[in-house]
């Protein structure tokens, strides 16, 4: 059956002095050391000593000592093992492996390439300097070209439509005191 020894002052427990599966905690030295690696009882062939400032970043037993590396992400298997994983590289976010059952540095996806975007106009009214793009470039779009003495009004008869490149009639001009423009 396991130990917890709780002893403090001179004949607080070393690391020499802890048996397997034997749990001490010195508290002159502010460690806790645990026995392990040969039969219950006897004197362990290894002991884990965790120090009082590894309570910030901890021990773990089966991965060792975590220390302060920066950007080690923590993880726990689906095994329940704890094990670490190095820091990714610049753009990489954590994802879950495609079995599911770990999770890996990868590309945040998302990302990819236009291959084809189309532009339609209306011709009376604009010139597309060029309508499609299927890799990368600019939409670029002109007036059209008109003939001489047009305006672009509505229609010069009946109910509201779409404005268009006409002749000026005398409707549309308002009527004014003398009669003439």
């Amino acid at each position: 059956m396991p130990k917890i020894l709780i002893k403090s002052g001179a004949g607080a427990p070393t690391n020499l002095q802890v048996s397997d599966s034997e749990l001490a905690f010195n508290r002159t030295k502010g460690s806790i050391y645990v026995g392990k690696g040969s039969s219950p009882g006897e004197a362990a062939t290894s002991v884990i000593e965790m120090e009082l400032a590894d309570h910030v970043h901890g021990n773990i037993t089966r991965g060792g000592n975590i220390g302060s590396t920066a950007g080690l992400v923590v993880k726990t298997g689906t095994s329940g093992l704890v094990g670490t994983l190095a820091m990714g590289t610049a753009g990489q976010v954590l994802k879950v492996n495609s079995g599911a059952t770990d999770i890996e540095w990868g590309s945040a996806g998302g990302t990819g390439t236009v291959t084809s975007v189309g532009l339609s106009l209306d011709a009376n009214l604009f010139t597309a300097e060029s309508d499609t793009i299927t890799g990368s470039g600019s939409l670029d779009v002109t007036l059209s070209n008109r003939d001489a003495n047009l305006v672009f009004a509505g229609p010069n008869t009946g109910s509201a439509a779409k404005p268009s490149f006409r002749a000026l009639v005398s409707a549309d001009l308002p009527t004014i005191d003398g009669g003439t423009y």
